[in-house]
């Protein structure tokens, strides 16, 4: 049983300069999504990479999950003119059924939390032919903490460079969250993107 002496920070913008920490958090989501999209990409494809998240770093995009100095899970967050948005959430596979996956989503809603942002949207890669079980498993459990399913878009409109790294057809698959009407105590950190959506796809 682990002990509860987990962490949830946002990341300094300053931390972009550090190689080994940004290095850390690309392995653990190349890792990570490696074993949860087994035969969507073709081989060799990863799911970030340094300059990626180096640059998300530094823009405030970053959330990290900790347990003493372990990096345990990661997941990255922004805002447009009235949404916010997270994605590319990873949690290391002995975390899991920890309730670690969950305390990220949920500290991403915070930190979004702000006047104007009415709306939290996710887009989930997803094949058309279902055939992903960490998709159908994903797929559930966005909807017992509310995420809503909105429509599925064809991944190759949005990132047609992408697409043609795909080994099957994809789309994603998009949700939403309404957020309630911030009050002044919980308006998200400072230093949140207010420009970006993720360059890679951009789910959990």
């Amino acid at each position: 049983m682990m002990t509860d002496d987990l962490r949830i920070r946002q990341v300094d913008a300053g931390a972009a300069r550090d190689t080994r920490r940004v290095e850390a958090i690309v392995r653990l989501a190349n890792e990570v999504y490696a074993a949860a999209e087994t035969g969507m990409w073709q081989p060799g494809t990863a799911r970030t990479d340094v300059e990626e998240i180096a640059a998300a770093i530094g823009s405030g995009e970053i959330v990290v999950a900790e347990r003493g100095d372990r990096l345990v899970g990661v997941v990255r967050i922004g805002s447009t003119e009235r949404a916010g948005w997270f994605g590319m959430l990873a949690v290391h596979e002995a975390e899991r059924g920890t309730g670690t996956g969950r305390r990220l989503v949920e500290t991403a809603e915070r930190l979004l939390l702000r006047p104007g942002i009415d709306d939290i949207l996710l887009e989930v890669l997803t094949p058309v032919d279902e055939s992903n079980a960490s998709k159908r498993e994903l797929d559930r459990w966005y909807r017992r903490m509310d995420y809503v399913y909105l429509r599925d878009d064809d991944f190759a409109d949005h990132r047609p460079d992408l697409a043609a790294r795909l080994a099957t057809r994809c789309v994603f698959r998009i949700y939403h969250k309404p957020l309630p009407v911030p009050q002044a105590a919980n308006r998200a950190l400072p230093g949140l993107s207010a420009s970006g959506r993720e360059s890679r796809h951009q789910e959990s």
